[in-house]
């Protein structure tokens, strides 16, 4: 049988334990980190409830009020629709309208400006008092309301000595009318004309 050792025995003694009802003593720096996190739990619990009250105030504001039921809504589309028609809307352009447009008959040449002229055949038309005359057709396609004043230079043998001219009180669309211009007192020898104005007006 071995004789039990004197040398001393040797353990671990246990952290000690509080007694029920009692705490610890803290250190600062612990304190100080808790109350960090305490503070920022409550920061992002504040910021979460402010984005629901956005969010819940928005919502409501979408919404149609209580009195406008299904006119607002039927409003609203009616705007929509005649918007852009609104914003493309033009105002009809006024063009002035042509006069009416008559042919001219055959044998005439061109004077501009919608008369033709023509020059008359002989025992249709008379001298009467001039000693040397000629007669001119004429016609207007779109009318002379204003009358109309024509011009001639007379040669002789081919060298213009002379001028005179021929009126008419006016003409309608596609009318014809006959000038007749002479001179007095200044002989019928071999004398010739040559049209130089036309004015319908």
């Amino acid at each position: 049988m071995t004789s039990p050792s004197n040398e001393p025995l040797h353990w671990t003694e246990p952290d000690p334990v509080a007694p029920s009802g009692h705490r610890r003593n803290r250190s600062p720096e612990q304190v100080q980190r808790n109350l960090i996190v305490a503070l920022v739990a409550v920061s992002v619990v504040a910021v979460v409830a402010i984005i629901s009250l956005i969010g819940v105030a928005t919502s409501k504001n979408n919404q149609p009020s209580a009195g406008s039921g299904s006119g607002a809504a039927v409003q609203a589309a009616e705007v929509a629709t005649t918007a852009p028609d609104m914003l493309y809307q033009t105002t009809p352009m006024t063009t002035k309208t042509s006069p009416t447009k008559s042919p001219a008959p055959a044998g005439f040449k061109s004077a501009g400006g919608g008369m033709w002229v023509k020059w008359a055949s002989k025992g249709t038309f008379s001298c009467g008092y001039y000693d040397s005359c000629w007669g001119l057709d004429v016609f207007s396609e779109y009318g002379c309301p204003s009358g109309l004043y024509v011009e001639i230079s007379i040669s002789t043998g081919g060298v213009a000595t002379d001028w005179t001219n021929g009126t008419l009180s006016g003409l309608s669309p596609g009318e014809r009318g006959q000038l007749v211009m002479g001179t007095v007192g200044r002989g019928s020898g071999n004398r010739s004309a040559k049209i130089t104005e036309v004015n319908c007006r």
